[in-house]
């Protein structure tokens, strides 16, 4: 990833949040997603990995993404 990320949530899910995490647990960003699909800005965060999490309607999914 670069300065953003783009976050489609499965069909049937409008809303959520994404959260992003340095690899040390502090909480970075955190963005309400209002439609099935959007963009979210890193331009604030430095190069490295984060962990993220996307919750919508009590679904849940986490992974790892990487800032060049």
């Amino acid at each position: 990833a670069t300065d953003s990320i783009s976050v489609t949530l499965a069909e049937g899910f409008k809303t959520g949040n994404v959260i992003l995490y340095t690899v040390l647990g502090q909480k970075v960003l955190e963005e309400k997603i209002i439609s099935q699909a959007s963009i979210i800005s890193m331009k604030s965060l430095i190069k490295g990995t984060y962990l993220y999490k996307i919750e919508s309607n009590g679904f849940s999914k986490s992974g790892k993404i990487v800032k060049q």
